[in-house]
């Protein structure tokens, strides 16, 4: 007998940082800075709600993804397949809600919540550390810095 329950996950991070609301929502939605800090390489058709495509890791194969909802620059929510080369609607998916808020009365002038919920632990760790990244990809394209 095979038991098939899946445990769901669900993590709620906390980034600071100092960049606009527009740059984190670019390192989000622009497939060539998305490729910088979380995939190898996006292939999609738009980040607007109901967009679709595929996150490519050299490593681990590709994975389905669909913007769920987009409010720029404040919210943005996708989901994506937990196995490779696995149709969205055919498998146990990961869904993460991005939520940017200015702040004005410290140093750090954004706030990043990421809530990533039903993935394994595997995923959630690499998109925490990536979140890092696109921080600081993000601070380095409101600057006018080099890529990357």
């Amino acid at each position: 007998m095979t038991d098939s329950t899946e445990t769901t996950l669900s993590v709620e991070r906390t980034l600071e940082l100092a960049a606009p609301p527009e740059g984190v929502w670019r390192a989000l939605t622009d497939p060539k800075e998305l490729a910088r800090w979380f995939p190898d390489r996006v292939d999609q058709d738009g980040f607007g709600p109901g967009a679709q495509g595929r996150f490519f890791w050299e490593n681990h194969g590709a994975y389905a993804f669909r913007v769920e909802a987009a409010e720029r620059p404040k919210r943005l929510v996708w989901c994506w397949a937990r196995d490779a080369e696995t149709p969205l609607d055919e498998g146990v998916t990961t869904q993460i809600e991005w939520v940017l808020e200015p702040r004005a009365h410290d140093a750090s002038p954004l706030r990043v919540r990421l809530r990533p919920a039903g993935g394994s632990g595997r995923q959630l760790q690499g998109l925490g550390r990536g979140a890092r990244r696109a921080g600081g990809a993000s601070l380095r394209l409101s600057a006018g810095g080099g890529r990357g």
